[in-house]
């Protein structure tokens, strides 16, 4: 999540260590979660709650039962994780440098198509959970649709209205693969379709350029990783 960005992989062990007050209200799961891990997370810090619901759906995903237990909570757990995802990926310290870079390629592609110049049509990008809610989050798309789930979708459409020429952005979600296609809108532009200078307007603080990204992360192309532990 941030091997090539310095500062996101710092900010978020500053986020781990930290008094998260936003958690306090998920106090009764917390407690009951860590009985059941024998792992106080509350002394750990709250919004590592992610990570357990994370290996509770991987391993529910992967045919294997949880403890009844755990499995009754999973409903409460799911609150409290995605308010802690929130937390993690959705501040603007963290946007930019998550998605910064796609954001600004929307904003060239989308210029370039309403100027006329040629340009492909449909980009799809592979993401893990974190990129898909961090696009999501930095194209200011609401309501929130909480943690992704594996293999879900998120678009932003630019749309030409036949009838006044103009152009407009259109949010679009899918859960998981089967599931139906949901609208959303842009938070503060009033309407489903947001007029693509007004999107522009919004999301603009975001846009990052390459340099600016690499001096923001403190990248450095000879950094060597230790993969040991991912071998």
């Amino acid at each position: 999540m941030g091997f090539n960005c310095p500062r996101l992989e710092e900010h978020y062990k500053e986020l781990t260590n930290t008094y998260i007050p936003e958690m306090v209200k998920y106090s009764d799961v917390l407690h009951r979660l860590s009985s059941e891990l024998k792992n106080d997370i509350i002394k750990n810090n709250p919004v590592k709650i992610f990570y357990a619901y994370d290996g509770f759906i991987s391993q529910i995903n992967m045919g294997l039962p949880v403890k009844p237990s755990i499995q009754k909570m999973i409903p409460d757990i799911k609150k409290a994780a995605e308010e802690a995802f929130d937390i993690f990926i959705a501040n603007d310290t963290t946007l930019p440098l998550q998605a910064g870079l796609l954001l600004k390629e929307f904003f060239e592609v989308s210029a370039s198509a309403v100027a006329g110049v040629p340009t492909q049509k449909v980009r799809i990008y592979s993401a893990h959970g974190y990129n898909v809610y961090a696009f999501k989050a930095i194209s200011k798309a609401i309501p929130r649709q909480g943690v992704p789930l594996y293999a879900g979708l998120f678009a932003l459409e630019l749309r030409r209205v036949v009838e006044t020429g103009r152009y407009v952005v259109l949010p679009i979600y899918v859960k998981a693969p089967g599931e139906q296609v949901q609208y959303l809108e842009i938070q503060g532009c009033g309407k489903p379709l947001c007029d693509l200078e007004k999107f522009y307007a919004i999301t603009s603080p975001y846009v990052l350029n390459v340099d600016e990204w690499k001096k923001r992360c403190n990248y450095d192309e000879n950094t060597i990783f230790d993969t040991e532990s991912y071998d």
